[in-house]
């Protein structure tokens, strides 16, 4: 199905970790674009753009490490906003009550795929 970007199999996709992957980038130009793809203690799967919302930076400044020492939440390397893993909302730091921006994401055929809009 169009739009759909394969991130990785189901069994592949721990708790405590995120999938980084690079999406494409409109008309092959312009910045790099990434996603972040966590699985929540819970089973359920969330996914992000790498962009921190108080500057639009990647969270890991591309060393992927998008998440914080405890693995319980993002944690933007450059600023040090800290993001909820279940809804991207800032609890802590410079962009307190922004939301990283969600993508949708699908379990379909043992893959986890999210929908590439940009």
């Amino acid at each position: 199905m169009s739009g759909w970007t394969e991130v990785c199999l189901d069994e592949e996709l721990v708790s405590g970790r995120a999938q980084i992957i690079d999406l494409e980038r409109p008309g092959g130009r312009g910045p790099r674009r990434q996603a972040m793809v966590v699985r929540l203690p819970n089973g359920e799967i969330r996914a992000y753009h790498n962009l921190c919302k108080h500057l639009p930076v990647p969270l890991d400044s591309f060393r992927d490490r998008v998440l914080a020492d405890d693995k319980s939440h993002f944690l933007c390397r450059t600023h040090g906003a800290c993001f909820q893993l279940s809804d991207g909302m800032c609890f802590e730091g410079p962009c307190q009550g922004a939301s990283l921006d969600a993508i949708a994401v699908r379990l379909h055929n043992g893959k986890i795929e999210i929908q590439d809009t940009p």
